[in-house]
């Protein structure tokens, strides 16, 4: 369940789009959070066979889409992890 809450606070970190001099918009970032989460949890990431990727995929666009840089790290074929450079 730690990764949940991980994955929760990186989602808003992520998506949140906090601009130099801007106030935050949070109800924004709420739903955009929501929406991210909502999608990533139906990702099939379950084990067997793993299929990470995917998931790791779907996290480094987000990422990607925010200015933030990251790679996909993939030990095993199908079982990678996304990181922040």
């Amino acid at each position: 369940m730690k990764w949940v809450y991980f994955l929760s606070a990186f989602l808003v970190c992520a998506t949140a789009g906090i601009l130099a001099g801007a106030p935050p918009d949070f109800e924004a970032a709420h739903r955009e959070t929501v929406t991210n989460l909502q999608r990533f949890v139906q990702i099939d990431t379950s084990n067997p066979p793993g299929n990470e990727t995917k998931g790791a995929q779907f996290l480094k666009a987000i990422l990607d889409r925010e200015g933030i840089p990251s790679e996909i790290v993939e030990r095993v074929p199908g079982r990678a992890i996304d990181r922040a450079a």
